[in-house]
């Protein structure tokens, strides 16, 4: 997203799993991307943004991403579950995907951060990022 501050965030590349699973379960927000150009309905996603969340329990949230993207879940995750469905083999990968994580500090719980996070991205791209719930 262009001009977004990363700063206090945190990069994860793969291979991923034992990254997360070192995560701290505390509340925060996270940003799954594959570092390669996406056209979108106005310009082009440079960063290759796929989705925009938060959980309560980071870590646990992310695992639940990746079983679900991977095969070894059914349900947990809907993006985790698109991802398998629509994405994985078609066009990306899981060794594509990176993430990005922040856990929430001060007065901003991490559903304010995302909500945030998807007006901006939604103002710049016209639509929200690919695996996120679209109503």
């Amino acid at each position: 997203m262009a001009g977004f501050d990363w700063s206090g965030w945190k990069i994860l590349r793969p291979p991923l799993e034992e990254k997360v699973k070192s995560l701290p379960n505390k509340p925060g927000v996270y940003v799954i991307f594959v570092r390669k150009g996406i056209n979108r309905f106005i310009g082009k996603d440079k960063e290759g943004i796929l989705d925009i969340g938060q959980s309560n329990k980071l870590g646990d949230r992310l695992l639940k991403f990746l079983s679900c993207a991977d095969g070894r879940r059914k349900k947990g995750h809907a993006a985790g579950v698109r991802f398998r469905k629509y994405v994985l083999d078609n066009y990306y990968v899981l060794g594509d995907l990176n993430f990005r994580v922040r856990t929430c500090l001060g007065g901003k719980t991490p559903r304010d951060y995302e909500k945030e996070m998807l007006h901006s991205y939604a103002l710049e791209h016209g639509e929200l990022p690919p695996l996120n719930n679209q109503s």
